[in-house]
């Protein structure tokens, strides 16, 4: 009688612990179900996300073509003459958008350089582009940028080391405020043969050249000599 109670005591704890087993199964089911359909709401903001910022891109661009063909017509009429930068013809126009206030472009020499991952593994370039109104306060703008990295040879020639190119979606991305230096911050990874070459160069100097286009008409482009340690 007593092997027979053993017997149905052990087959209840049999039972009681595959009962608890199949709830916590369905515990972590339902915990991974949750978690894969919040991954799939993220994903869908995501994509909504993109495709907004490329509607407003186009936007832009067609505001942009706008402005230039103003520009173009007015500036016909009186003449076909205009000063130098940008005269007022269509500052209305122009004013609608922050990108009409933009005068030049700038390397943040500062926060420009070549720099080790804190490993010190593998080396990045770090370029800080700031687009500049005519008072030299930074304007908050979308762009499309040509960043072109060279060392320079024994003669003075120019020899192409990293050649990154970036649209108005990329750009929006690349916007960040620091503490020293706000702007598009460019990061790009060295290869071993580039670092090879860059530390090659006698005179340890990378030319940064930086073009930003805001549209057809509006070119921005600047340069910086920056010492490599």
């Amino acid at each position: 009688m007593n092997i027979l109670r053993i017997h149905i005591v052990i087959i209840c704890l049999i039972a009681a612990a595959g009962c608890a087993m199949d709830g916590e199964q369905q515990t972590v089911e339902t915990e991974l179900r949750d978690k894969e359909s919040t991954i799939r709401h993220l994903e869908k903001r995501v994509t909504e996300s993109e495709q907004l910022l490329a509607d407003q891109d186009r936007e832009i661009e067609t505001l942009r073509s706008a402005a230039d063909t103003t520009r173009s017509t007015t500036v016909a009429k009186v003449g076909g003459k205009s000063s130098t930068g940008f005269s007022n013809v269509s500052a209305t126009t122009e004013a609608e958008t922050a990108w009409g206030s933009v005068h030049s472009v700038r390397i943040h020499k500062l926060t420009t350089g070549v720099v080790k991952d804190p490993a010190g593994e593998t080396h990045s370039l770090n370029v800080v582009l700031q687009p500049l109104d005519e008072d030299n306060e930074l304007v908050k703008v979308a762009a499309t940028l040509t960043l072109t990295a060279s060392t320079i040879s024994a003669d003075g020639t120019p020899n192409p080391l990293v050649t990154k190119t970036f649209d108005l979606t990329e750009s929006r991305r690349l916007w960040s405020r620091g503490l020293v230096s706000s702007g598009f911050h460019i990061q790009t990874r060295l290869s071993d043969d580039q670092m090879a070459s860059l530390q090659s160069d006698a005179a340890g100097k990378l030319l940064i050249h930086a073009k930003m286009e805001l549209s057809a008409e509006r070119v921005y482009t600047t340069s910086e000599l920056i010492l490599v340690k």
